[in-house]
């Protein structure tokens, strides 16, 4: 398993030459927010899809 920063670098890596810092950014922040929904999944803090939609539903009335 690769570390924060390794991941932070390949992210950074991959980006094009002309990438600006927004699109940094961006990419760490969206690393950042896969590895706190895996973290969740792992600790059990997540709900199945279907529990999901209908939880949505009651959550818009619909």
């Amino acid at each position: 398993m690769s570390s924060t920063r390794e991941l932070a670098d390949a992210a950074i890596e991959a980006l094009p030459e002309d990438a600006t810092l927004q699109d940094v950014a961006y990419k760490l922040a969206l690393l950042a927010a896969l590895e706190k929904n895996r973290d969740s999944c792992k600790t059990g803090h997540w709900k199945p899809q279907a529990e999901v939609e209908k939880l949505l539903s009651q959550w818009l009335g619909i």
